[in-house]
């Protein structure tokens, strides 16, 4: 564990970071939980924000280290290399931006019309590369366990795109579900990264909060002006069974949407690596 001494505020580095070039260190959250990579980027000011907002760090040491090389790079005249973002790179920015939309709906603050391009901005990069869209969802190999509940939203809403195009569903429901696959787990973020930490079950606080989450979530998205009745009723049922043995209602009638996003937050959910 890196004690306060060890730490330096992300805000404190400014001069070592540049948005949309490659990060010359890791940045951690409170709980010392990673939540960028050495050469990842900050690919936006709203970016920026969350990660004050979280409380971002970098080790004291290697920012020693970066502003002696820096220094020596001056008086010999280096320039800082400079690439232009990747796909994978958009990938990473549709995470944060999720991110910020889904703080801002738990707040009360998010907007309809944010919901509404947060998931045309979604389909669209889905669109630019299905194979790198189901690549991403299906590698699994970040372990960025603060950002758990964001990557699992992505990556289940594009299992929900492209199930729902296969079963030639219209674009209207399309949009639904993957909206839904987006806000689904909004009412639960950090429990959600604190659990894929935890090596032991679920406390009785824990299980009330996540029994207690799809009706609070749709509360929050109704807040936000989110109106589509198939896509709050895809958060309302996505852990309900056809057999009444599913939650918050035990309900026997489960709609196709909520069918489709549970299948995908299931199997998600088990190829998902965690901390134990």
């Amino acid at each position: 564990m890196k004690t306060t001494s060890e730490r330096m505020p992300i805000d404190s580095v400014q001069d070592l970071i540049r948005l949309g070039e490659p990060l010359p260190f890791a940045v951690y959250d409170l709980q010392q939980r990673l939540l960028l990579n050495e050469r990842q980027l900050i690919s936006s000011q709203r970016q920026w924000e969350l990660l004050l907002e979280r409380g971002a760090w970098v080790e004291r040491t290697r920012v020693e280290q970066l502003r002696a090389g820096r220094d020596a790079a001056v008086s010999n005249h280096v320039e800082r290399a400079i690439r232009a973002p990747t796909l994978f790179d958009r990938w990473e920015r549709a995470l944060w931006d999720l991110d910020a939309l889904l703080r801002s709906t738990a707040k009360g603050k998010a907007s309809l019309v944010e919901w509404h391009d947060e998931v045309d901005n979604f389909i669209q990069l889905v669109d630019r590369d299905p194979d790198v869209a189901l690549f991403i969802a299906l590698r699994q190999e970040d372990r960025r366990f603060a950002l758990y509940a964001l990557a699992h939203s992505l990556h289940s809403a594009v299992l929900c795109l492209m199930c729902a195009r296969q079963a030639g569903w219209t674009v209207s429901r399309q949009v639904d579900s993957v909206g839904a696959a987006l806000s689904m787990n909004v009412a639960m973020l950090e429990l959600q990264a604190q659990m894929a930490e935890q090596s032991t079950p679920p406390t009785r606080q824990q299980l009330q909060q996540i029994r207690a989450h799809p009706e609070l979530g749709v509360q929050m998205l109704r807040a936000a002006g989110v109106a589509d009745g198939a896509w709050l009723q895809a958060v309302a049922e996505h852990h309900e069974r056809a057999d009444g043995s599913g939650y918050p209602q035990g309900a026997l009638q489960v709609c196709e949407e909520a069918r489709v996003l549970r299948m995908a937050d299931v199997y998600m959910a088990k190829i998902t690596p965690r901390a134990n």
